[in-house]
């Protein structure tokens, strides 16, 4: 998971030394070395440049490829048009979002 973050050079680093999106990265992994049944995140991405959000995308769907679940908050629509089926909570309503 580590590798796959691209977090290795930071390994022996402390954390008030890492930038945020280091800091982002490491909590991802965290919660994804653990294999989880249901991954609940607050803006994945939101720290992160172009590259990064990329690899924590393809991560978050291989996991929900196993059979994973998540539950995030995100005000990225890129992010959420990445997945096949998303639900939006809008305007106090819950819409079903089919992406082909």
């Amino acid at each position: 998971m580590v590798k796959k973050l691209g977090l290795v050079d930071i390994l022996q680093k402390k954390s008030d030394s890492i930038s945020g999106g280091q800091k982002q990265r490491v909590m991802i992994a965290r919660a994804l070395i653990n294999e989880p049944e249901i991954l609940v995140l607050d803006e994945p991405t939101s720290a992160l440049d172009d590259n990064n959000r990329e690899i924590v995308i393809k991560l978050i769907k291989e996991f929900c490829d196993k059979g994973g679940i998540v539950v995030l908050a995100t005000h990225d629509a890129y992010f959420v048009n990445q997945f096949n089926i998303s639900y939006v909570l809008e305007n106090e309503s819950l819409k079903k979002i089919v992406n082909k």
